[in-house]
């Protein structure tokens, strides 16, 4: 038997095959085969496309995914580059402008290309476990365009939202690209998405390309810079350092966002079972303490892409929660989401108690307590601290009372209300008292933490004060005032 290499087809006879084999079209585009299922098929995109996403900004954390998810060959720092052009270089008819997506990614392989071409196909395999898993993702971009276009590894090729003509569908079916504009060509060998932008879309591409946050790829293990280049305006350049973990820098045009990251691997109960999490072990549980932010975080809840829940903590959290098909919220009602949401709390502890370890940032560590702040003149206390997976309706875990002090805290010592000393005792269990010494003072501040502050008292001194409170005095004052004045006998 003579051992004879097989040679792949070029990328334009790979394309060239799937429009005969799959849709039944020649090289001309004449229908030689009928697809019997052809109107099924396109129903069932539109149907997925439009129903998908209820927002147009998932088409850009779909790319921002896609990215993510790409293969990468060593040496390659991932980045993603969004670039928005006046003028669009396709002239694809009812479009204004187009946005260029550029990523040094290794490049299309063939399965990739089917993977497009083809109705809830994926790549990405459930074991990844996460953003990838959605497959018909990618079909999103018809949101913002009627024919996307990819150029990469040498496949040049558009597919279109309108139904051709012979094939009788839409979406799936790839068209070869016979002229790569110029700007694309200036990219060299990378990954290029070219998107004409349906003009009624342009205005809202435009303000969710602004809304890139810089946490959107703090929770992402590959990505490492993402460019937003609008027209007229400075580019928006995201970075993300994590050469000093786990203190993690994340640079825009505001300045240097910290963070103080914790990762948690957590093993899946035996008893736990999700279709989707098939084979699924071990997940990452990830908390993120902002230490310093120019800004206040734009999102609380990562499914390692931002979504729209908010956690109501005061740090943000990852996991690989099941998600909704628009990728906003978490299914709650699953049980995996329940025990991710369980793992949140160990993981928490975990990475505050490292914080709190820290010399750099210790300081910083208790405001990350997750409190329930009440009335200033609630009686007894200040603030309700809970365990991350508290449930409504549970008891606190700390009842805080909170004092300060300007300067050291000395032997004057702070002050507790009767109502404050009784709720200590009793609620000695989860009773604490915060000093805080050198409250305005952002170098010297620190804080005195005292579990159970009335079992800790030994013993109770009346200072010179209390006279003021006596009620009587011997011998009465005026008497001994009297006698202080008289002249001395004469002796």
């Amino acid at each position: 038997m003579n051992n004879q290499q097989v040679s792949l087809p070029s990328p334009r006879q790979h394309i060239t095959r799937i429009r005969r084999d799959k849709f039944g079209l020649d090289e001309e585009g004449r229908r030689i085969a009928k697809n019997a299922l052809a109107e099924d098929l396109h129903n069932a995109v539109d149907h997925l496309s439009e129903g998908l996403y209820s927002k147009d900004v998932h088409f850009v954390l779909e790319l921002i995914q896609n990215a993510e998810d790409n293969r990468y060959n060593d040496g390659v720092s991932p980045e993603l580059r969004f670039r928005l052009l006046l003028d669009d270089p396709t002239a694809t008819p009812g479009a204004r402008g187009a946005l260029l997506i550029v990523n040094n990614e290794a490049g299309l392989c063939p399965e990739d290309v089917d993977a497009l071409c083809a109705v809830g196909k994926s790549t990405k395999t459930k074991r990844q476990g996460y953003i990838g898993e959605k497959g018909i993702g990618f079909k999103s971009v018809f949101k913002v365009t009627r024919r996307p276009f990819l150029f990469s590894s040498g496949y040049q090729f558009h597919c279109d939202l309108e139904k051709d003509p012979a094939a009788g569908l839409g979406y799936v079916i790839p068209y070869w690209v016979d002229a790569v504009p110029e700007v694309v060509a200036e990219q060299g060998d990378r990954t290029c998405i070219l998107l004409p932008i349906d003009e009624e879309q342009w205005d809202r591409v435009v303000g969710h390309l602004k809304q890139i946050a810089p946490e959107t790829i703090l929770f992402l293990s590959r990505l490492e810079a993402l460019t937003v280049e609008l027209p007229d305006q400075p580019p928006l350049e995201l970075c993300v350092d994590k050469s000093k973990a786990p203190v993690v820098e994340l640079l825009d045009g505001n300045g240097i966002a910290t963070y103080w990251l914790h990762h948690r691997e957590a093993r899946r109960p035996s008893s736990l079972s999700e279709e989707k999490r098939s084979g699924v072990d071990v997940r990452t549980v990830s908390v993120a303490f902002p230490l310093e932010t120019p800004a206040e975080p734009a999102y609380s809840v990562f499914a390692y892409l931002p979504t729209e829940m908010r956690s109501g903590l005061p740090f943000l959290i990852n996991a690989d929660f099941l998600l909704t098909s628009s990728r906003e919220a978490i299914l709650e009602d699953r049980p995996w989401n329940q025990w991710l949401c369980d793992e949140i709390a160990p993981c928490f502890v975990e990475g505050f108690t490292r914080l709190v370890r820290d010399d750099r940032y210790w300081q910083q560590a208790y405001r990350f307590i997750p409190p329930r702040c009440l009335d200033p003149h609630h009686p007894g206390y200040d603030i309700e601290s809970f365990e991350a997976h508290a449930r409504d309706g549970d008891p606190p875990d700390r009842c805080i009372e909170v004092k300060a002090t300007e300067a050291e805290w000395t032997e004057w010592g702070v002050a507790l209300t009767p109502a404050e000393l009784d709720m200590a005792r009793r609620r000695s269990a989860t009773s604490y008292l915060y000093v805080v010494e050198y409250a305005l003072d952002d170098e010297r501040r620190r804080i005195y933490v005292v579990a159970d502050p009335a079992d800790k008292i030994t013993e109770y001194r009346f200072g010179r004060r209390w006279r003021e409170a006596a009620d009587e005095v011997w011998p009465p004052l005026a008497t001994l005032h009297a006698d202080q004045d008289a002249p001395s006998p004469e002796r």
